[in-house]
């Protein structure tokens, strides 16, 4: 029995309409992966300058301390120290917070490509 040609017609139709709806959906995130991960990148590199900025500022405070050889001095020295140790712990703390929160986003962008694949394979990198 021949087949209703309409229906072959619509049915390839209907697998042309779904597979540009993938192909959008896949597109849309790609372009916020990459965002994220520019994002990332940039995050990473600020929180790197901030840390490479704070160890300067002690290597040179070091040099230069006035009165370090004194108590009183040695006193100011060590409070001074004792605040850098606290700014370094913000920064590494801000940073892995920042890491988390973008490790949640690439799971959900990943869920993203395995229902715009259908089976979680439809849409792998050698595709």
């Amino acid at each position: 029995m021949a087949e209703n040609p309409g229906t072959s017609a619509d049915a390839s139709r209907a697998r042309h309409d779904a597979l540009a709806r993938q192909l959008a959906a896949s597109a849309a995130a790609d372009q916020e992966f990459q965002t994220l991960l520019r994002q990332a990148v940039q995050s990473n590199a600020d929180a790197r300058q901030r840390l490479d900025a704070i160890e300067a500022e002690v290597r040179e405070s070091a040099e230069t301390w006035p009165g370090l050889d004194t108590p009183a001095g040695s006193r100011q020295f060590q409070r001074f120290l004792t605040a850098k140790t606290h700014e370094v712990h913000r920064v590494v703390s801000d940073a892995a917070t920042d890491n988390q929160h973008r490790a949640q986003q690439a799971r959900a962008l990943t869920r993203r490509y395995q229902l715009a694949g259908g089976d979680g394979e439809g849409l792998s990198a050698n595709t």
